[in-house]
């Protein structure tokens, strides 16, 4: 069965995306599931997300939404910019429109 099989086509709004950010945050840094994740947390500061567990999240959310949209993917490049769980998701929401257009 070819991997496209399964793959999501329709978009996938900005509450997902904070969620599934959210849920790849949880895992990487061992946080309980219930632990609040707002989105102005600095990844660094707030949460202790040096720039290993960034790239670790980031891998984690690729591979959540590369299977349900053919192409997805982040480029490692930009994720030094990135400050705030906000941040990281707008930048997702924003890779995922390029895959969706």
């Amino acid at each position: 069965m070819p991997a496209e099989t399964n793959v999501v086509r329709g978009p996938i709004g900005p509450d997902e995306v904070l969620a599934v950010v959210r849920a790849a945050i949880a895992e990487v840094l061992g946080l309980p599931d219930d632990t609040p994740i707002p989105p102005g947390a600095e990844l660094g500061g707030d949460l202790g997300a040096g720039d290993p567990a960034v790239y670790e999240i980031a891998a984690l959310v690729e591979e959540d939404l590369g299977e349900r949209m053919v192409g997805f993917s982040l480029d490692d490049a930009d994720l030094a910019e990135l400050r705030t769980v906000g941040d990281l998701a707008d930048y997702v929401a924003a890779r995922l429109g390029a895959v969706e257009a």
